[in-house]
């Protein structure tokens, strides 16, 4: 009995740490909408793709749909209408910035150099949580 009491005590627990770690983790669909022509896919990034903001240790990961390429980046900046993310893990770099409040989204890549390859405007469609 004293081992079944144990168990669900350490059960409660982990339970209980799942749903804490739920708060600090946002989960949405983004959809670029200017992608270049013809192409379903650019410098790691979907027409749709998946972002997990981990707000606890500040990173983020974005996940194309079609392709599962993964960004990573970092966030600078947590204001709900302009989070900014740095996507570290492209070649020279580039920024995510997001707007809550409107639910509007903009990615920028940077090429070799820092000039500007890849300017996309998009959007939220989906709040997981």
């Amino acid at each position: 009995m004293l081992l079944i009491a144990v168990l669900i005590v350490v059960m409660s627990a982990e339970s209980k740490q799942d749903n804490n770690s739920n708060e600090n983790v946002t989960v949405f669909k983004m959809k670029l909408n200017n992608l270049p022509q013809g192409q379903s896919s650019f410098s790691g990034f979907d027409e749709v793709n998946i972002v997990k903001i981990d707000w606890h240790v500040g990173k983020a990961s974005i996940q194309g749909t079609k392709s599962n390429s993964i960004v990573i980046g970092e966030v600078v900046n947590k204001d709900p209408s302009m989070t900014e993310i740095y996507l570290s893990s492209l070649f020279a770099g580039g920024k995510l910035i997001i707007n809550f409040m409107t639910k509007e989204v903009k990615v920028t890549i940077y090429g070799s150099g820092r000039p500007i390859i890849g300017d996309f405007n998009g959007e939220i469609i989906e709040m997981k949580y």
